[in-house]
């Protein structure tokens, strides 16, 4: 039923609410306005681009990686994006920081990295889990092909029947649409990894 004291207590939460929204957007603000006034702010973006991209490890000339260590070196990056807002527009604006990806993100990540990889080549991470094969990401990869210039396949803790199972996954992949940019393709486990499984393909 209707109730006056619970109907004034809603707008007053209401009124708080939107008072704490206009404090927040003011808080960040200021904080913007504080970081405009750090020597490094007056760096011009070229300058920070070739920071970043040191950072990086100059990622965007990546070919292959030996380990996922390696490849989880080359995302140092994304960190500075959290540093604040005016390093993340000059990071997002970077194409050559989005083209290692890691395809066992959601699908939505992927899609963005996609997008702000702009026109450079892609280098695809698969780590060792089932989320980077499904039938919706295998789509979309597959409409990617043609940019795709590495294919990693972080298979260290697979067994040999499981390297089998992935290799052909890959091989469909590459048999239903033309990669030609693709330079490199790595999936083999350590040596000893499949040694230690007692198992034979």
């Amino acid at each position: 039923p209707p109730c006056a004291t619970r109907d004034a207590i809603r707008a007053s939460i209401a009124e708080i609410e939107a008072a704490e929204k206009l404090l927040s957007e003011k808080r960040l603000r200021l904080h913007a306005a504080w970081n405009d006034t750090l020597p490094i702010s007056t760096l011009p973006n070229e300058i920070l681009t070739n920071v970043f991209d040191l950072v990086a490890g100059n990622t965007y000339r990546i070919t292959t990686f030996d380990t996922s260590t390696e490849w989880r070196k080359s995302m140092l990056w994304f960190g500075l994006m959290r540093v604040c807002r005016a390093w993340r527009d000059v990071v997002i604006a970077i194409p050559m920081l989005w083209c290692v990806i890691n395809a066992g993100s959601e699908l939505s990540w992927l899609r963005l990295a996609v997008t702000r990889s702009s026109a450079m080549t892609l280098h695809l991470f698969f780590p060792n889990t089932e989320s980077a094969l499904g039938e919706e990401k295998f789509n979309f990869f597959m409409s990617q092909a043609h940019r795709i210039r590495s294919l990693y396949l972080d298979t260290k803790h697979y067994t040999p029947h499981q390297v089998a199972m992935s290799m052909r996954a890959v091989a469909s992949f590459l048999g239903s649409s033309p990669t030609p940019l693709l330079e490199n393709l790595n999936a083999c486990p350590e040596f000893e990894n499949w040694l230690s499984t007692g198992e034979s393909s």
